[in-house]
């Protein structure tokens, strides 16, 4: 006997009670909020500015277009390790939403990221599961976030397949990230969910690329802290960064460098200074006391 069609079968009876459930919630006016069902507006999200700039990753931001646009499997997987901007290439997705420069097919779609660490705390039955499904547009991308925490919770609770056929609707395109890892061990070897995806591979930033992310990020450091950070210091916090921080990745871990180093400066600032000019040389010393008072646990 084929469980598979017996899976797909009764996947597809929930997903038709799911269905009727949604509409039903709707008439009774009984329907909760996006946020009561762990989902968030990323188009909303998009307009009021709250997404980072996305630099460089052109040939992947094609990559993925280019398969959310396919009529068949438009689900692109997103494998990276952790740091390497995954989450800010999904993001911009929702920002080409709002500028309208997306490709034909995907014209007046929506994009809800599904926050599942919220959701599961909640959720522990098919139905809970169906009701979330129901709140998705009839034309949407579905940004899921970090699969390889929440995938064993599926799989322990039985609701993993009655995720992805619920996102195999028409009209659905999705956009999952997971690190190189959980791909090899659960996602390769699970035949179906492994047709369902279209892996895309991102690589860490390049020191150029890294380079110009943190220059993106001085106005508001400078605006929000009493510091002026020089080139020279962007430099070292990558220098340090590539050195210093085997377990991370850029542009993640030069990031954590650049905010260590400006909250040292903040810690050290005088009342006759009305703003301390950072080089090269604070970044040594910033990083040096932090080495001295911490050790990274997977050293």
């Amino acid at each position: 006997m084929n469980y598979d069609w017996v899976i797909i079968l009764g996947s597809a009876i929930l997903l038709s009670i799911g269905a009727l459930l949604g509409y039903w919630s709707r008439q009774s006016g009984s329907r909760r909020g996006l946020s009561d069902v762990g989902l968030r507006d990323a188009v909303r999200d998009a307009r009021n500015g709250e997404f980072p700039v996305l630099v460089g990753r052109n040939e992947e931001l094609k990559r993925m277009m280019q398969v959310l646009s396919r009529e068949r499997n438009p689900h692109v997987l997103l494998v990276g390790e952790p740091g390497v901007g995954k989450t800010t290439l999904a993001s911009r997705m929702a920002t080409l939403l709002v500028e309208h420069k997306v490709p034909r097919r995907l014209k007046n779609y929506r994009m809800m990221q599904w926050n599942f660490a919220q959701w599961i705390t909640q959720a522990e039955s098919s139905e809970q599961l169906l009701e979330v499904l129901s709140y998705l547009p009839s034309r949407c991308i579905v940004w899921m976030d970090n699969l390889e925490e929440w995938w064993p919770v599926l799989e322990r609770r039985g609701l993993l397949s009655l995720v992805f056929e619920g996102l195999k609707r028409k009209g659905i395109s999705v956009i999952g990230i997971t690190t190189p890892k959980h791909h090899q061990e659960h996602i390769h070897l699970h035949p179906r969910l492994s047709r369902f995806f279209h892996p895309i591979h991102v690589a860490p930033a390049t020191v150029k690329a890294t380079l110009q992310i943190l220059e993106t990020m001085v106005s508001d450091i400078e605006e929000r802290s009493p510091v002026q950070l020089k080139p020279s210091a962007l430099k070292a916090c990558i220098t340090y960064a590539r050195h210093h921080l085997p377990h991370a990745f850029l542009p993640a871990s030069a990031i954590e460098v650049l905010e260590e180093v400006v909250t040292f400066a903040d810690t050290q600032i005088t009342d006759r200074e009305q703003r301390r000019v950072i080089m090269q040389t604070d970044v040594e010393n910033a990083m040096e006391h932090r080495s001295r008072h911490y050790r990274d646990p997977r050293d």
